[in-house]
């Protein structure tokens, strides 16, 4: 063992939805190997990894603890946890109430640094205002929740896919190519595309096409005519016609614009 402390509060009262009994922060190394009992009180555990790893077991699986992962789980069956690293710190929460996300399920919380931070400051208050503590803990565990990725709807997923495709194929895609790559009908993806985009599927790619245009003309010397090319259009005429109908001046004059502004 490298490094112990901990907070306990044996009564800690009030009115939040969680109760902090006690905090723990631990440094450990391999020599660092626990095995505790079931426990019949309803105490529930969430462990926070911030360096190294550990390797804990219990009544809802086996589970690897790496930096910036999180755990709650029960405490209805014996549990055992030890490093499974040169070293392990993390900081240990047990607690009753209703946490409002799933046991036995590690959270990547990899992408909130300052989850870390949290702990730290629930450590601190808890023995003086346990209630407060409580707060931290109840906010951790929702943004726990939260990081867990969310199922997409069908119709979701399918906007999504139609977005990458038109991303990636923005130069050869028209709506029924765009229909068919899909593998579904058009009128499906009219639906799609007023819902999740508000416009049609043509609205949206001419806006796309055109956001590509101002692009280039602003940021790139490349030639009109090749940048009408570079766009699917079938001549430099046809691309400057959509292009002074989506936004009132000329591809001429709004690159001219852009330089006077340089």
């Amino acid at each position: 063992m490298l490094y112990m402390d901990m907070t306990n509060v044996e009564n800690p009262g009030g009115n939040a939805p969680l109760q902090v009994r006690t905090i723990w922060r631990v440094r450990a190394d391999r020599t660092y190997q626990v095995c505790n009992p079931a426990e019949t009180s309803g105490k529930q555990i969430f462990v926070y990894t911030d360096g190294g790893c550990g390797l804990l077991r219990c009544s809802q699986g086996e589970f690897r603890l790496e930096a910036g992962s999180g755990l709650l789980f029960t405490v209805d069956t014996e549990y055992q946890y030890h490093p499974e690293d040169d070293h392990w710190d993390f900081w240990w929460f047990e607690f009753w109430g209703e946490p409002g996300c799933a046991f036995g399920r590690s959270y990547d919380l990899r992408e909130m640094p300052w989850i870390g931070e949290l702990c730290g400051r629930a450590f601190t208050l808890h023995p003086v205002r346990a209630e407060a503590a409580a707060s931290c803990l109840s906010f951790l565990l929702t943004m726990a929740e939260h990081s867990v990725p969310r199922p997409l709807e069908p119709m979701e997923d399918l906007f999504l896919q139609a977005q990458s495709l038109i991303r990636e194929r923005l130069y050869a895609i028209n709506v029924g190519e765009l229909s068919k790559a899909l593998h579904v009908e058009p009128r499906t993806l009219y639906n799609v595309f007023r819902r999740y985009a508000d416009c049609s599927p043509k609205e949206y790619l001419q806006r796309y096409v055109m956001e590509q245009a101002r692009r280039l003309l602003s940021r790139t010397t490349m030639p009109i005519g090749q940048i009408a090319a570079e766009l699917g259009f079938s001549s430099q005429f046809h691309f400057s016609r959509c292009f002074r109908d989506h936004m009132g001046c000329t591809p001429s004059q709004y690159r001219r614009f852009f330089r006077n502004q340089s």
